[in-house]
């Protein structure tokens, strides 16, 4: 069952996404086997993904970069 929300402002569920995703990575909080058996360039969008700037993107969300650290990978 969920047991965080996370409300983005309309308009920012990439942002969010993106936040998350950059929070992920720099977390090593990925299932590299998984990865690695069902796609196709990810160590692309992880190399891309380590530069992000998770907490603005989490701002331009207006969602708390502590919200999206404490969410379960």
């Amino acid at each position: 069952m969920a047991d965080l929300h996370l409300a983005v402002r309309p308009g920012t569920d990439a942002f969010l996404l993106g936040a998350l995703l950059a929070t992920l990575v720099r977390s090593d909080a990925i299932d590299h086997d998984f990865i690695g058996e069902h796609t196709v360039g990810f160590t692309d969008v992880e190399a891309g993904a380590a530069g992000y700037p998770g907490a603005a993107w989490a701002a331009a969300a207006e969602i708390s970069i502590a919200d999206i650290d404490a969410a379960p990978p």
